[in-house]
């Protein structure tokens, strides 16, 4: 007989008590009783881990607000800049009109267009570069939070405005 005592966590048990009975002399019946114990304890080791992936890929994206976004197909980093900066017109409006589903994705597409346009940014001017991601990155964690701060998304899409309009500026001198 097994005893097995599971706490849920994310849909994957966690054994926490494991006892093999048997009688003498049962050792077929005891044989596949281990095994069956060793097949469960994998099986819920795996799911331990696919858990621990999930927790790892939240993290990164913590750390990275960039690290899943494709970077969008671009004609030359000018026509990206101009549709960055048309993009950060419709995202305010989308924020201060509570559209929520529409600002995010519009997020997206601005922060793919600057994985498109950033290194040539970085070229052009290392501080702005530095002030766009940081201000990209912020606006992207920011509008994901269920809780919306619109005052500060406000803000940093301004901001976002000025630093595309400097960095237009500069890739046309």
């Amino acid at each position: 007989m097994i005893i097995i005592h599971t706490g849920m966590n994310g849909g994957c048990g966690i054994i926490e008590s494991l006892r093999i009975i048997s009688k003498t002399g049962c050792g077929k019946k005891r044989l596949s009783l281990v095994l069956l114990a060793a097949c469960l304890l994998l099986l819920l080791a795996g799911c331990g881990a696919a858990s621990a992936n999930e927790v790892s890929r939240t993290e990164t994206e913590q750390n990275d607000p960039f690290a899943n976004i494709v970077p969008a197909e671009i004609a030359d980093t000018r026509s990206g800049v101009s549709d960055m900066s048309a993009l950060v017109k419709d995202y305010k409006q989308a924020v201060e009109s509570d559209q929520a589903d529409v600002a995010k994705s519009l997020a997206d597409q601005i922060a793919g267009l600057w994985k498109a346009i950033q290194a040539e940014a970085q070229k052009v001017d290392p501080e702005l570069y530095a002030l766009i991601q940081n201000d990209m990155g912020q606006l992207l964690a920011e509008t994901k939070v269920d809780d919306w701060n619109k005052d500060l998304l406000i803000d940093l899409d301004y901001k976002l405005y000025q630093s595309i309009r400097d960095l237009k500026q500069k890739l046309q001198d």
